[in-house]
């Protein structure tokens, strides 16, 4: 099971590099509940590598907040 800290940087997923971070909210919506996923982290400069599982009730979860944007990203200034 991942332990993250605060301050850790992930940098990539089941083997996947990310790069913008949304990529990694939809890298776990992808992911079947239940399986594990390999992170990459930087943490204090040593690069780490942390197992994860994805909860049960997570499919679909972190992707919705991605894709709608909310009411405040509409107003114009």
């Amino acid at each position: 099971m991942a332990e993250l800290q605060t301050g850790d940087v992930t940098i990539g997923y089941d083997g996947r590099p990310l790069a913008p971070f949304p990529n990694l909210g939809r890298a776990v919506a992808e992911t079947p509940a239940g399986d594990a996923a390999i992170l990459g982290v930087v943490r204090g400069g040593r690069t780490l590598k942390l197992t994860a599982v994805v909860p049960r009730g997570a499919e679909g979860a972190v992707s919705s907040a991605f894709d709608h944007p909310s009411p405040k990203d509409d107003a114009k200034p």
